[in-house]
């Protein structure tokens, strides 16, 4: 009986956090907040997910609510009006003509490759904004409203890619993002600041392996709070399925990247293996994290510095859209004595914020796995058919040929659908949704 009612507090007290979750996101409304849950039961959707729809279109939430999810909708007609509502949204303000195709959402694509392009001449603040760009993914990184899963992903891959002034980037140039972004340091001021970044670059280097095109693809960010990694896939960034499928260590090898089949027996074996070993990061294990706040609140600055830089390291801090909320969270933390009230309410604010991070990480995306899924196919049939060799720094990719193969291999049929990736979560009873 005792277990019974932990259980039952338990639950209640997620369901709590949910709301206060939701009523942030749309400023409070407590009524809205319970119609949009009302119109949602049944459908298999999230109320996340409609909310990232409006923040995406530009529309208010309420006025996505009221168009595309009426209640008693099964999942099916949710997502059929979800993805008209964006599709009218984005013929009321049409793309330019183009010759090119482009992601949903992107306007023109970056320009050509200039003959004397040099990395080193593009100003800092260009370079700043393409680095962190590619961590500004949503969560998850695709949507039921997306027709194309991986559009979004591209998008963002365009962006990066727009703010450097070319579509087309040699290995080197890829490897000295990679590094610069690496080395660019936490600073005693808090979060990393533009003025802090400088630029490592050799012309005679190369990607260490692969696997690094992921920060172009996906992005580098790592989730904050329990990950449970087998669930973080479809949310792009360090722990989501390309990612892991071109680990180094033991991944797929770049041949098999378009093969859908070595894909659904890579990733099987995965949350197979990690079921058993229930293995952790310790970064994202609550247990160390409630640890975490009692050191926060009792050393000194320097050593807040050691401990947030680590933090930094696996990603934690990677994504600009979160920046607004951790930066006076942080600099509280750095600003105070230790044990004071201060220092006390901004360790217990940043316990917070990671727990409200965890929310989007506790079931699977259909639409976000598939993105990444399509884009692993994708890429690794665009190093094969190219022989683009990621160990040459003079080999270049072509984001608009990149994007480009995507749409070719999608209405040819030839890759994965969200239909496929469906059925291979339920054969395996992860928990997911549209």
């Amino acid at each position: 009986m005792r277990l019974d009612r932990a259980a039952r507090h338990s639950r209640h007290s997620r369901h709590l956090r949910h709301l206060r979750h939701l009523r942030c996101l749309l400023g409070a409304n407590r009524s809205l907040v319970s119609e949009l849950v009302q119109r949602l039961a049944g459908t298999g959707l999230q109320p996340e997910q409609v909310l990232a729809v409006a923040q995406r279109r530009g529309l208010p939430p309420g006025s996505v609510v009221d168009l595309v999810v009426p209640i008693g909708s099964s999942r099916d007609v949710a997502v059929v009006r979800l993805r008209g509502a964006a599709a009218a949204h984005a013929r009321a303000a049409p793309s330019p003509a183009t010759v090119e195709p482009l992601p949903h959402g992107v306007r023109r694509a970056p320009p050509e490759r200039a003959t004397d392009f040099d990395l080193t001449q593009v100003p800092l603040e260009k370079i700043v904004e393409a680095v962190t760009g590619a961590e500004s993914n949503a969560y998850p990184v695709s949507d039921p409203t997306d027709e194309r899963p991986a559009d979004p992903l591209f998008a963002t891959w365009f962006n990066t890619f727009e703010a450097l002034g070319t579509r087309e980037v040699t290995m080197a140039e890829m490897c000295g993002l990679i590094v610069s972004e690496g080395r660019w340091p936490f600073t005693a001021r808090g979060l990393r600041d533009a003025a802090s970044f400088r630029l490592y670059y050799r012309p005679d280097t190369h990607l260490q392996h692969a696997h690094d095109l992921h920060k172009f693809t996906v992005g580098f960010r790592g989730p904050i709070g329990d990950n449970g990694w087998s669930r973080t896939v479809g949310n792009g960034g360090e722990f989501g399925l390309f990612a892991r499928a071109t680990d180094p260590s033991n991944g797929l090898a770049v041949e098999q990247w378009s093969n859908e089949d070595a894909i659904h027996a890579y990733w099987g074996k995965y949350i197979a293996r990690l079921a058993t070993a229930r293995t952790y990061d310790s970064r994202f294990d609550p247990g160390p994290r409630t640890s975490l706040v009692k050191w926060l609140c009792t050393h000194s600055r320097e050593q807040l510095v050691i401990t947030l830089s680590l933090e930094q390291s696996g990603g934690l801090f990677a994504d600009p859209n979160l920046h607004a909320t951790l930066r006076p969270i942080i600099d509280a933390l750095l600003n105070s004595a230790p044990g004071s009230a201060q220092r006390i309410e901004a360790a217990h604010a940043y316990k917070k914020f990671a727990d409200d991070r965890q929310l989007p990480y506790q079931r699977v995306s259909v639409s976000g796995a598939t993105a990444e899924v399509q884009m692993l196919q994708t890429i690794g049939r665009y190093l094969v058919d190219n022989k683009i060799d990621t160990d040459n720094p003079t080999h270049t990719l072509d984001v608009v040929a990149v994007y480009r193969l995507y749409r070719r291999l999608l209405e040819s049929g030839q890759l994965a659908t969200r239909a496929t990736v469906e059925t291979w979560l339920v054969a395996w009873g992860v928990p997911h949704q549209p």
